[in-house]
C-alpha cells in the first residue's frame, strides 16, 4: 500500500503470492502450482473491474474491497475461516459475486485474452 492508502500492481500481486504461501504453510491448503499466474490474472481482474487500464495506476481502499468482496475465489476461500453468518456480515451474497473461473490461464503463463 503506498502512502495514499493505494494498493498498486506490484503490491496486489506480491499480496496475492504471500497469502497462498501463508494458507498453504499454517493449514493443509494444497499449494497452487502456478501462484505466479493466479497472482497476475487476480491482478488483472481487480484492475479491469476498477476499469484500470495502466498497472501504473493504484486502486484506491473503496476498489480493492469491491474487488475481493465480490471475487468468488476469494470469498470461498475466505469462508473456510468463517465460523458463522456475523462473520460475512456486510459483504454482498455469494450469488452476486463474480464466479468467472480464474483457470482461463493459457500454457507459458500467459493470461488468456492477455495479448501480451
Amino acid at each position: 500500500v503506498n502512502r495514499d492508502g493505494a494498493l498498486t500492481w506490484d503490491a496486489l500481486v506480491l499480496l496475492v503470492k504471500s497469502v497462498e504461501r501463508g494458507l498453504t504453510s499454517m493449514t493443509q491448503f494444497e499449494p497452487i502450482a502456478r501462484i505466479d499466474d493466479l497472482a497476475v490474472a487476480m491482478g488483472k481482474r481487480a484492475f479491469q473491474s476498477a476499469r484500470r487500464r495502466q498497472r501504473d495506476e493504484a486502486l484506491t481502499e473503496g476498489e480493492w474491497f469491491a474487488w475481493w468482496s465480490l471475487d468468488s475465489t476469494v470469498r470461498t476461500t475466505l469462508q473456510r475461516f468463517c465460523f458463522d453468518d456475523a462473520d460475512m456480515e456486510g459483504l454482498p451474497p455469494m450469488e452476486n459475486c463474480d464466479s468467472t473461473p480464474y483457470e482461463a490461464l493459457a500454457p507459458g503463463g500467459q493470461v488468456a485474452g492477455d495479448g501480451a
